[in-house]
Order: structure tokens, then sequence, then C-alpha cells
């Protein structure tokens, strides 16, 4: 696979098996087409932010 973003990642795995489980933890399961949308709304939330692309973000995540 060529070297991409995570956004880019997400999204090919996304249209070649949308309803595979892309994460899993304890009962809960997200599907790549979910992991894509959730990813889609992060990117628009740091961008109303003021991120700009190759800005470094970190996330954390509970």
């Amino acid at each position: 696979m060529p070297l991409m973003s995570f956004g880019a990642a997400v999204k090919l795995h996304a249209s070649e098996r949308p309803s595979e489980v892309a994460l899993s933890s304890g009962d809960e399961f997200v599907t790549w087409q979910e992991l894509d949308a959730r990813t889609n709304r992060r990117a628009r939330w740091f961008s109303e932010l003021g991120v700009r692309p190759d800005d470094l973000v970190t996330t954390v995540m509970p």
C-alpha cells in the first residue's frame, strides 16, 4: 500500500469493504463506513477551528 494519510487509508478501506469491522472495543464495533463518516466529521471540525493541511494535531481518545 502506498504511503497515505489516515483519512485516505480509511476512505480506501471504506470503499472496498464498507460493512467490515474496522475497530472494536469490548462489545462495541465500528465498520469502515462508520469510521470514514466519523473521520470526515472530525476533519471538518478541525478545519472549522483553523487547522490546515500539514498542521500537526494531537487527539486523545477515551
